[in-house]
């Protein structure tokens, strides 16, 4: 018996892609964290062969956060490759290559899963990532870089109580001193005056840290412990003025000074040998880097709330204007309805006096003003109703017709604006479910709009084009397309919203009112830009009316 094996399509480009993406950050991973363990060697405790700070865990913690697991893997890499570089061993290389893409991987998990946002903009979110990111991940990858190197006999300590403490210390100190700067991303659009601020004080940050753990003082001033709590204010002014993105790089400008002069032998923490010198240190510094962490995600958080606010009465006036625009349809129906009944009235009455054959232009205006004000009654009528209850009294209507009896209604604006119009209209479309003067009033309005913004353009080249379709099974389409200079992007996803205009002159309520009764009818309105130029406005009427928005 044959047999045939299936065979599935594979996206070879798609996959490719993936792999090349995934080995980039591979890669990315192993060279930052070799660069940054470069940089922790330069505090080795020469007699016990191990760092006192280890700015590599920070980094793989941070990619790890950034990039996933592909950047836990990559710090790995970079771990044995620093180990293997010094002497190491394969064995002990690829042992701490391990614990440290496990330790990064799960510290960024933790943090996904109690969701820490990464601008660490709430202080709930820097607690967050010291206690559920930055402790268990240093925990996990001190323990096993310490017992690795205290088996190998690599660490020459008296104890591994003692031994893993100073592991820990370094590689949570790295973390909380560099990962926050990898993680916050720094701001954008800054002003000329925000860059200066900026500047002055990062330049006031590093002459202060050079005269605060630098030699500049004569010995007997005594003032030198005391003045390393002077750093405060700067950190305050950051956190206050620039937000947790340029805190987070102060605090590194303003630690690699501190740990450079200390390890050099300078300053007031300077004192016995590296190890008590540097333990000092940190304990300093991480008191600095939580006050300036936790004060600017509180200020940033505080303004948060206020652009919240802010925003929050921005639409409490919309709504309001909206209720007094309802308030003034409301009455401004009511006050209409009689002159209108009024108008129709005396035009009846006026043609029926009229003889058609003696008068033939002033019979057929007269039907049309009859004509005319009986629309306009309606439209009223369908106002006060809408008002009244929001949703639509239906009937089947054909859509050809309505676009028809729209273009006959705007032919005056049509003419006098010198627009060349289009008609596409598909033929044996179904009929649809929809109060017919409410859409024509979403297709007078459309195609107003377009007559007003054609005419930026020359009159040879104003065209309008309106057409039907069938959208699947179970929706009929409409389009008005125009060639006019096109709604901005930046304005299109608020140009439906009330009183926003394209327009210096206009209300910004047609839009918003034309969306109101097509959702009202279940269907959508949209707005795109129009190939070659100019824009393209498309409502979708479904065929059947969905059972919320039947009238009543």
């Amino acid at each position: 018996m044959n047999t045939r094996t299936a065979l599935i399509p594979i996206d070879v480009s798609l996959n490719s892609s993936l792999l090349l993406r995934f080995g980039g950050v591979v890669v990315l991973a192993a060279v930052a964290y070799w660069l940054a363990g470069q940089a922790g060697m330069v505090f080795m405790f020469e007699r016990a062969n191990v760092s006192l700070l280890w700015p590599a865990a920070g980094v793989a913690l941070a990619l790890a956060c950034r990039l996933g697991p592909a950047a836990a893997i990559g710090a790995g890499l970079g771990a044995f490759v620093t180990h293997f570089g010094m002497n190491h061993g394969v064995a002990v290389a690829t042992s701490v290559g391990i614990g440290t893409a496990v330790a990064a991987w799960f510290g960024a998990h933790l943090l996904a899963r109690v969701g820490v946002r990464l601008a660490l903009d709430r202080p709930v979110d820097v607690l967050r990532f010291l206690l559920i990111g930055a402790i268990p991940a240093s925990v996990v990858s001190s323990l096993v870089g310490s017992g690795v190197l205290w088996l190998a006999g690599i660490a020459r300590w008296s104890g591994f109580g003692s031994l893993w403490w100073v592991c820990w210390v370094a590689d949570l100190m790295g973390i909380l001193l560099l990962a926050p700067a990898i993680l916050v991303a720094l701001p954008r659009c800054l002003t000329r005056t925000q860059v200066g601020e900026i500047a002055a004080l990062m330049l006031t940050v590093a002459a202060s840290s050079a005269v605060i753990y630098g030699d500049l003082l004569p010995p007997d001033a005594m003032l030198a412990r005391p003045l390393s709590y002077a750093i405060f204010p700067l950190i305050i002014w950051a956190a206050m003025r620039t937000g947790p993105s340029v805190t987070a790089w102060v605090l590194v400008g303003h630690a690699a000074l501190a740990v450079a002069l200390t390890a050099g032998g300078h300053g007031p923490f300077a004192i016995g040998d590296l190890r008590h010198g540097m333990l000092s240190l940190h304990a300093h510094l991480a008191m600095v880097s939580l006050t300036g962490l936790l004060l600017a995600a509180a200020i940033a958080g505080r303004r948060a709330v206020e652009d919240e606010a802010r925003l929050y009465l921005h639409e409490l006036s919309h709504a309001g204007r909206l209720s007094a625009m309802g308030e003034m349809a409301a009455g401004l129906a009511h006050e209409l309805n009689q002159p209108l009944c009024a108008i129709a009235t005396y035009a009846q009455a006026a043609r029926r006096m009229v003889n058609d054959d003696s008068a033939p232009a002033l019979s057929r205006a007269l039907t049309r003003l009859d004509d005319s004000a009986q629309r306009a009654g309606a439209i009223i009528r369908q106002m006060r109703g809408f008002l009244r209850r929001g949703s639509p009294e239906t009937e089947p209507v054909d859509v050809n017709e309505l676009v028809r009896d729209s273009l006959e209604l705007t032919a005056p604006s049509l003419r006098h604006g010198e627009v060349t119009v289009q008609t596409r209209l598909a033929a044996d479309l179904p009929t649809v479910p929809a109060a017919p003067v409410q859409i024509h009033q979403v297709l007078v309005n459309l195609v107003r709009n377009a007559v007003e913004a054609l005419q930026e353009r020359p009159s040879t080249q104003r065209f309008l084009e309106i057409a039907t379709a069938r959208d699947g099974d179970e929706n009929v389409a409409v389009s008005v397309a125009d060639s006019g200079p096109g709604v901005p992007e930046g304005l299109r996803e608020s140009l439906f919203e009330p009183f926003v205009s394209a327009r210096d002159e206009g209300l910004g309520l047609g839009l918003s009112i034309s969306r109101s009764i097509i959702e009202h009818h279940g269907g959508t309105l949209t707005v795109a830009p129009r190939a070659g130029g100019g824009t393209i406005f498309r409502f979708v009427l479904p065929v059947t009316m969905p059972r919320e928005h039947h009238g009543t």
